[in-house]
C-alpha cells in the first residue's frame, strides 16, 4: 500500500493548534509534563507531605522517593550530586494512571498507561488537570510565605511502545534510520539510537528548545520499540510556565509524528 508523503510547512505551524498531529490509538505507554524551578527555600520533606494535602483526595497514595538531581540544561542520565539529596514525593491517582510528583524545585505529572485501564486521555485533559496543580502549588506557597518558584525549565516526554508488525524493521518504521545499502553479516540483534536537536527562539516561541529522541527494544523484544520524545523550553529570565508546556508538548508531538512512518500512522489511525 502506498502512502502520500504528509507535507507541513514548519515556519509557520509548529506551535498552532490546528497542525498538531493527532491520533485515534496513538502507541503512548506514559506522558510527563513538568515544570524545573529554582530549589524553593523551606519545602523538605514536611512541606511536601503539606502540599499533597491539598490534593489527597484526588491523589491518596503517597510513597517518599529518592530527589532527581538538578538538570538545567544538559540532558540526563549521568548527574553527580554533591551534599544532601533532595527528597521527592510521589502522590498517585487511584487507577486513573495519574502519579504527581514534588520536589523543592519540581512538579511533574505523569500518566501512565500500565496502570489504569483506560486509554490515554489525551493532552489537553492532561494539561488542565496540570494548571489545577500548579494554581494550587502557588496558593499553598503563598500561604506559608514561601518564595514563588522561578522556573528554569519546562518539560513534556512521551514514552511510546512501537509494535512491529511482520517483517518490519526499525528502518520501515523511524525516518532516522536506514536499510544499508549493501548486505551486513549476521543477523540484527538489537538497534538503539539517540540523537538531539536544538530549536531557536522565534516570533512564535520566545524559548530556546532542546529536543531528545531515543529509540531501544523494548525490554530485549525487537518486536516493540521503545521510543522516547522529550522536549525541554529553557527559560532566560522568567516566563509563563503552562505556555512553556504547550510549545514543549507541540514540538514532542510534531517530532513523534515527523519520525514515524505513514504505515504507522495508518496502524494508529491519525486524523490530523
Amino acid at each position: 500500500m502506498a502512502f502520500a508523503p504528509r507535507i507541513i510547512n514548519v515556519a509557520t505551524s509548529w506551535y498552532e493548534e490546528s497542525s498538531l498531529p493527532k491520533f485515534e490509538n496513538p502507541p503512548v505507554a506514559e506522558t510527563a509534563m513538568g515544570v524545573e524551578f529554582s530549589p524553593v527555600e523551606g519545602l523538605g520533606f514536611i512541606g511536601l507531605t503539606r502540599l499533597q494535602e491539598r490534593w489527597a483526595q484526588r491523589f491518596p497514595i503517597l510513597t517518599e522517593m529518592g530527589g532527581m538531581p538538578p538538570t538545567y540544561d544538559s540532558a540526563p542520565p549521568f548527574e553527580f550530586v554533591q551534599g544532601t539529596p533532595p527528597v521527592r514525593v510521589w502522590a498517585e491517582g487511584i487507577e486513573d494512571g495519574l502519579l504527581v510528583q514534588t520536589q523543592a524545585d519540581r512538579l511533574i505529572l505523569n500518566w501512565r498507561h500500565n496502570f489504569t485501564p483506560a486509554p490515554y486521555p489525551g493532552y489537553h485533559m492532561l494539561r488542565a488537570e496540570y494548571e489545577a496543580l500548579w494554581n494550587q502549588f502557588l496558593e499553598f506557597l503563598g500561604e506559608f510565605n514561601l518564595r514563588a518558584p522561578a522556573p528554569i525549565a519546562a518539560e513534556y516526554t512521551y514514552v511510546n511502545n512501537v509494535q512491529l508488525n511482520q517483517g518490519e524493521t526499525y528502518a520501515d518504521v523511524i525516518s532516522v534510520i536506514a536499510h544499508p545499502e549493501r548486505e551486513l553479516p549476521g543477523d540484527d540483534m538489537g538497534t538503539r539510537f539517540q540523537f538531539t536537536r536544538g530549536v531557536a527562539p522565534s516570533e512564535e516561541n520566545p524559548y530556546p528548545a532542546q529536543i531528545w529522541v531515543a529509540g531501544e527494544p523494548f525490554q530485549g523484544d525487537p518486536s516493540v520499540l521503545l521510543l522516547n520524545v522529550t522536549t525541554k523550553v529553557l527559560f532566560a529570565a522568567g516566563g509563563e510556565p503552562l505556555h512553556a508546556i504547550d510549545i514543549a508538548h507541540a514540538l514532542s508531538s510534531h517530532t513523534f509524528a515527523n519520525i514515524t512512518s505513514e504505515s504507522k500512522h495508518a496502524d494508529w489511525s491519525r486524523e490530523a
